[in-house]
């Protein structure tokens, strides 16, 4: 059992590209625990019912139902400080600041390579567990 085998991650996304693209990436890197769904009003569900349902949530800005931000701002009153990636479809600067000014630190591009992705999924699993080995 690996320290990825205990962090859950949550794809939000409703382009099923996107989101078959991510979680061959995430198993690639070693996570066994990932889950997906289409709107932040499905995510923020499973919240509801467990607070402590993913510990990384890697999230599209622009979703039906609920948005990236407000799904992050609905995550902020249940599990303070989670691991959060917005994906950008439209990167503008003001699409940026309005993320970053959330406090949101993992901002991602689409389209985007498997690399530049799990650079910012290994950066929030060491900020949940301290330095992965190489």
């Amino acid at each position: 059992m690996t320290v990825l085998d205990t962090i859950h991650a949550l794809v939000v996304d409703d382009q099923r590209t996107i989101t078959s693209h991510i979680d061959s990436s995430l198993n690639s890197f070693g996570f066994s625990n990932v889950v997906w769904t289409t709107d932040g009003e499905s995510a923020l569900s499973y919240f509801l019912s467990d607070a402590d349902f993913a510990d990384i949530v890697i999230s599209d800005l622009t979703l039906p139902v609920m948005s990236g931000i407000e799904l992050y701002n609905e995550l902020q009153k249940i599990k303070p400080g989670i691991q959060f990636l917005m994906l950008l479809a439209d990167p503008t600067r003001e699409n940026v600041v309005a993320v970053r000014d959330l406090g949101i630190k993992h901002i991602l591009a689409k389209p985007f390579s498997t690399e530049d992705l799990l650079d910012h999924v290994e950066a929030m699993v060491e900020a949940l567990v301290g330095p992965l080995p190489d």
